[in-house]
């Protein structure tokens, strides 16, 4: 905001209990009786981003200087021109929140903790020397590349449509690197990562990635001691017929590999298999995904494999005699080894062998998320404090509609409107503990999106919405298909509403990043509402979500912190780093595909169930100090490396449950449980089991593997 054009005399802005006032076309507002100071701190990432030196546009040209003086730059919106850039240690770049478009960027060898976020622009990492700690976040179409480089302990964090090309074929590594939220489009191949036997790569994990239409195969992988890959998604492969590969995935001279949740299928005329493999160790858990009709994924010669709740074509093993094969629950609830049905207890040399797969090798846990205390710059007395304030909605919908984006200053504003929003409008703040926007009563929407047609995008960052009836509103505003997609949703609190965020009954919200978006004493979080006339199809009212990540998000004290009951399936939502905390209900979900929460957290929840009613999976999540009846009123559970600490049931309902449950503990009893696996899992309840390999059918239970389980978390790791 240029906020010296208004009349410095009229212009004075209100802190914490009262309002800034300004001038407006030369209209006087009376001056506040007093002001006072917010004391609220903003999040610490947001910390660095405002504390960083501004580098104004038409200085475009002296980045690398401003970089090399101040170390931490930030920069405006537009296009910043100019010659490549090179960061090193501990150099910081961050773009506006909308993504600027930069030069090119080179990391320099020997790095460490370099980041780089919201921007458009192409990064390089340098041979040589390790680069470590880095953190690159919120870039787009941006393509990660690397020869010869060595990457560890790196931070990957919403890759939106970034492919990665990464050859250590003749040296150098990548180790321990995460990625989370992670879409490529088109393009083929996609990844390519390849490794050496010299200085070997490994500890490489993925969670939510999106493999969108590429016009060949995706990804070329070789030579890497593990990778794991946890909630894949992959569409239309092959559409072009340009493949050189047999398969969607191609892995070579693997060691171990885990693939954990995949779902799509392939519409193309050019069918191909999902997979063609060759691993000392495949491990295939939660697969949903096909390739209607491109045939049977491949597995190669001397591969291992561990495959467990596979609804698809399944795979072929070229050479059944040269690697083992546990094959369970593929398209029905029976269990084979090496191609013999399986209804006993395993003894004799595949019982070592079965037992080393699931038990693996011990390593550290991923970091649980940095849970800071939420900002609160309105304070304890916030609904005494709005009554006969100014009312600020013209002020701040006037910015909107000049500028397009509206950027706040430090303050409170009191409105008494919705402030309405566009396709490409949105409003920035100076932080969540700097900048609030309060309704003035609590019968309307704070901020309403709106919009009739496909790929709308809204931008709302770096501030709290606190009152109304709803935080954000979205909402159709003509008769097409309105489709919200790569919105800039960050550093949001939600406050006191009916509705923190509410998806009002419009097409669809489709690959969406909410990043650091949390809800306080909502009595919904997040909400999506489905046309209650919907029963099938494709319609403008039928509201449905794919795609979308939250990432360090809270949900506290509320009613109900995710409402996803949809009409039409929901596919591949993700929760990473989350923390659910004196919720009735943490999530309430319907028709979901591929979903799942990511290193959460479950406290104090406190409803008839923790998680409903969908299929859903858990992986490296904590449950602890919940006094609510059950875990999950859900028919099918996929669960990983978790810990349930509360003495109550893992299912609630009376209808027929399954479960597939790896690498955990869980104190009470399972409830109603049907049909399913248990795998290095132990059962503290009531008909506890710890045994290693146990499977769950309508024939009853079986004990597969009788040693006494281990559980720890063997995905979410670092090697």
């Amino acid at each position: 905001m240029k906020y010296f054009k208004f009349l410095f005399l009229l212009c004075v802005v209100s802190v914490s209990a009262q309002n800034y006032n300004y001038a407006l076309d030369e209209k006087p507002v009376p001056d506040p009786q007093h002001s006072e100071v917010i004391e609220a701190e903003n999040l610490p990432e947001e910390k660095l981003y405002f504390d960083s030196y501004l580098l104004p546009l038409e200085d475009a040209y002296k980045l690398q200087e401003a970089l090399d003086t101040y170390g931490s730059v930030r920069l405006e919106k537009g296009n910043y021109p100019g010659p490549r850039i090179v960061l090193k240690t501990g150099q910081r770049l961050f773009g506006h929140p909308t993504k600027t478009k930069i030069p090119s960027i080179i990391i320099r060898a020997g790095s460490k903790n370099v980041r780089v976020q919201n921007v458009d622009s192409k990064i390089t990492f340098e041979a040589g020397a390790e680069i470590s700690n880095c953190t690159i976040k919120n870039v787009k179409l941006t393509p990660l590349e690397c020869k010869d480089c060595s990457l560890s302990d790196n931070l990957f964090i919403n890759l939106d449509r970034c492919t990665l090309n990464w050859d250590c074929s003749g040296s150098g590594y990548f180790r321990n690197n995460r990625f989370i939220k992670h879409w490529i489009h088109v393009y083929s191949p996609q990844i390519v990562m390849k490794g050496n036997n010299a200085t070997p790569s490994y500890g490489n994990v993925s969670v939510w990635l999106n493999l969108l239409t590429p016009g060949g195969h995706s990804a070329e992988i070789e030579n890497l001691q593990s990778l794991t890959w946890i909630g894949m998604d992959a569409e239309t492969w092959n559409l072009d017929g340009d493949s050189s590969k047999d398969a969607l995935l191609t892995m070579r001279q693997m060691g171990r590999v885990n693939l954990v949740g995949m779902t799509g299928g392939t519409s193309s005329p050019h069918k191909i298999p999902v997979y063609d493999i060759e691993a000392e160790t495949l491990s295939i858990f939660n697969q949903t995904i096909t390739s209607n009709g491109g045939g049977k994924s491949i597995v190669q010669p001397k591969t291992d494999v561990f495959s467990v709740y596979n609804i698809s074509e399944g795979y072929d093993m070229l050479d059944q005699n040269s690697g083992s094969n546990f094959d369970a629950f593929l398209n029905g609830d029976e269990v084979y080894l090496d191609r013999q049905l399986t209804s006993s207890k395993i003894v004799g040399s595949n019982e070592g062998k079965l037992e080393n797969i699931i038990l693996g090798s011990k390593y550290e846990p991923w970091p649980r998320g940095d849970f800071d205390k939420l900002p609160n710059p309105a304070g304890s007395n916030w609904e005494e404090n709005r009554k006969n304030q100014l009312d600020q909605y013209e002020y701040i919908q006037d910015l909107v509609d000049k500028d397009g984006i509206a950027e706040l200053e430090e303050g409170i504003y009191y409105i008494g409107k919705s402030i309405i929003l566009k396709d490409g409008q949105g409003i920035i703040g100076q932080g969540t503990g700097k900048t609030a926007i309060i309704g003035l009563s609590d019968d309307f929407p704070l901020v309403i999106g709106e919009g009739a047609s496909s790929s709308v995008d809204f931008t709302l960052t770096h501030m709290t919405l606190q009152g109304g009836s709803a935080g954000l509103q979205i909402r159709s505003s003509g008769n097409g298909l309105l489709q919200v997609t790569s919105c800039n949703f960050k550093f949001l609190v939600f406050r006191n509403q009916r509705n923190g965020i509410h998806l009002n009954k419009f097409y669809g919200f489709d690959n969406n990043f909410l990043d650091h978006v949390s809800f306080i004493d909502c009595n919904i979080g997040f909400y999506q509402e489905v046309d209650p006339s919907y029963t099938s199809g494709e319609n403008a009212t039928m509201m449905y979500v794919d795609k979308i990540v939250f990432y360090e998000s809270q949900f506290i004290n509320c009613g109900i912190g995710v409402s996803m009951m949809a009409g039409r399936t929901d596919n591949l939502i993700g929760w990473v780093n989350c923390k659910f905390d004196g919720n009735e209900i943490a999530a309430d979900l319907k028709y979901h595909k591929g979903s799942f929460f990511a290193n959460c957290d479950f406290v104090n929840q406190q409803g008839d169930y923790i998680i409903g009613e969908s299929p859903i999976a858990v992986y490296s999540s904590i449950f602890k100090n919940n006094q609510a009846k059950g875990v999950f009123k859900s028919r099918n559970v996929i669960m990983e490396g978790s810990t349930l600490s509360d003495n109550i049931p893992f299912f609630t309902q009376d209808k027929p449950t399954q479960a597939f449950i790896a690498n955990s503990t869980i104190n009470g009893s399972l409830g109603r449980f049907d049909n399913g696996m248990l795998i290095n899992t132990i059962v503290s309840g009531e008909g506890s089991s710890k045994s290693l390999l146990v499977q769950k059918n309508d024939k009853g239970q079986t004990i597969l593997l009788d040693r006494s389980s281990v559980p720890y978390p063997q995905l979410l790791v670092k090697q």
